[in-house]
C-alpha cells in the first residue's frame, strides 16, 4: 500500500469539462428547440484496464471491514469471473451476458470493443437476444452490419436487471432523484447534503476520516460550497487512507468508472416562459 495518500494516482488524473444541452421533441419525435443546457466533467482519457488492480484492491480494503457495497462488488467481480468460464466454454448465454457487464462494467472494467467481441460470438452460436440487438443496431447505422464481418461492432439491447442495478456512472455530480436508489447512495444523500459545510470541513482537516468523507460529498454534489470535483476526489483519498471503509469503497468506485459528474443544469424554457434557473 501506498503510504503518501498524495501519491494516489486518481489525484493526478486530468479532468475535462464537455457541455450539452437537451432537445424539446415534436409529437413526430423530431428536435424542435434546445430547452436545457449542461456541463459534466469526467477524468480525461483513462485507462480503466490500467487501473483495474486499484479499484479491486480499495474494494478488498473495504470489504475486510464488512463495508456492504464494497462486499456486493466483490460479489460482482465473481458473477463476472463465473459468466467467463461459461463464455469460454462456448455458452451462448454467458456469451451474451458477458457482453453486457463488459458495455456496463459490472464486475469488471468497461470495455466496449471486448462487449461487442462477446456479442458477435454469442450471435455466431444463434443467441436470440444477440442477434435481435444486431437487428436493432442495424435499423439505426448507416450499413447493415454482418454476422462474421471483421471490424464488426454492435451493443447488447437487452439489459440483465443486475446491470441496471449498479449505474455508478450516476454517482457523481447532480443526482436526478429516480437514480439515487441505482447508485447505492440511498440514504447518504439525505444524511450528507443536510450537513454544514464550514462544521464538516473543521472536523475534516482536524483529521475524522468519516467528516472527510462526508466533505468530499460535499464538494461532489456542490451542497453548501461551489462544485469542485478536485477537492472532491482528495477528501476521498485522503479518508481511504485513513482507513474510512466508505471511502475506500468509493475510490475504488473511481479506478473503476471513472468520474462522469453533471456540474450544472440550466434550464431555458418550462414549456411556457423562459427561465434561467440552476438545477
Amino acid at each position: 500500500m501506498r503510504k503518501d495518500w498524495r501519491l494516489e494516482p486518481v489525484l493526478e488524473f486530468e479532468i475535462e469539462t464537455t457541455s450539452g444541452h437537451v432537445w424539446r421533441l415534436t409529437e413526430d419525435g423530431e428536435p424542435d428547440r434546445i430547452v436545457q443546457f449542461r456541463k459534466d466533467i469526467a477524468f480525461k482519457d483513462i485507462n480503466k484496464e490500467a487501473y483495474w488492480a486499484d479499484a479491486v484492491y480499495w474494494y478488498k480494503k473495504a470489504a475486510l471491514q464488512n463495508e456492504p457495497l464494497a462486499v456486493k462488488m466483490l460479489q460482482c467481480i465473481a458473477d463476472f469471473k463465473l459468466m467467463e468460464r461459461k463464455a469460454l466454454k462456448g455458452d451462448a448465454d454467458a456469451q451474451y451476458c458477458l457482453s453486457t457487464y463488459y458495455f456496463h462494467g459490472y464486475g469488471t472494467y468497461k470495455d466496449p470493443k471486448q462487449g461487442s467481441k462477446w456479442l458477435h460470438h454469442a450471435a455466431k452460436h444463434n443467441n436470440r437476444a444477440a442477434i435481435s440487438s444486431i437487428e436493432k443496431w442495424n435499423k439505426n447505422a448507416d450499413f447493415v452490419l454482418a454476422i462474421g464481418d471483421p471490424d464488426f461492432f454492435a451493443i447488447p439491447y437487452y439489459i440483465p436487471k443486475c446491470c441496471k442495478e449498479f449505474n455508478m456512472l450516476e454517482r457523481h455530480g447532480k443526482i436526478k432523484k429516480e437514480k439515487i436508489s441505482q447508485t447505492r447512495l440511498n440514504g447518504l444523500w439525505e444524511n450528507v447534503s443536510k450537513l454544514d459545510f464550514e462544521e464538516t470541513k473543521f472536523y475534516a482537516i482536524a483529521g475524522d476520516p468519516e467528516k472527510q468523507y462526508q466533505l468530499a460529498w460535499l464538494y461532489d454534489w456542490g451542497q453548501g460550497v461551489e462544485q469542485d470535483m478536485k477537492e472532491a476526489v482528495k477528501w476521498f483519498v485522503e479518508a481511504a487512507f485513513n482507513q474510512y471503509a466508505p471511502a475506500q469503497t468509493e475510490l475504488g468506485i473511481l479506478y473503476h468508472y471513472g468520474i462522469s459528474a453533471t456540474t450544472f443544469c440550466l434550464t431555458l424554457f418550462d414549456g411556457k416562459e423562459r427561465l434561467l434557473s440552476k438545477s
